[in-house]
């Protein structure tokens, strides 16, 4: 009887064991990419218009901007006059570039990324 209680206990520790070790996450694992996304506050939109002879409606539309999977940042450098954009990720002390992200028109630093949405 001893000996059935011994195997039992034995088997049980080695499924507990060996299904520990295949929940454990592995810490090579690379963090999700950062990235963004529109958050649309309203179901319902409405749209108006002042006066007869205005042609132009006014939309508030109730969007959201949030980064996903972490900080989304830009960095913009200028070299030779043009400015280029990088979506990066940083790590302690080292900056690791993602991607470029290529504007519609041409930037301008005190004017912010031209299409900025367009351009994601």
């Amino acid at each position: 009887m001893r000996e059935w209680k011994r195997l039992v206990a034995a088997t049980a520790a080695a499924v507990a064991a060996v299904s520990g070790l295949s929940t454990t996450p592995s810490s090579a694992a690379r963090p999700e990419r950062p990235g963004a996304r529109l958050i649309a506050a309203l179901t319902h939109i409405e749209v108006s218009r002042f006066g007869p002879k205005d042609d132009t409606l006014y939309v508030s539309p109730g969007v959201y901007f949030a980064s996903t999977g972490g900080a989304f940042e830009i960095d913009a450098v200028r070299r030779h006059g043009r400015v280029s954009l990088w979506q990066v990720r940083r790590t302690g002390s080292h900056v690791e570039r993602l991607r470029k992200i290529e504007p519609t028109r041409k930037v301008h630093l005190t004017e912010g990324v031209p299409d900025f949405f367009a351009s994601l």
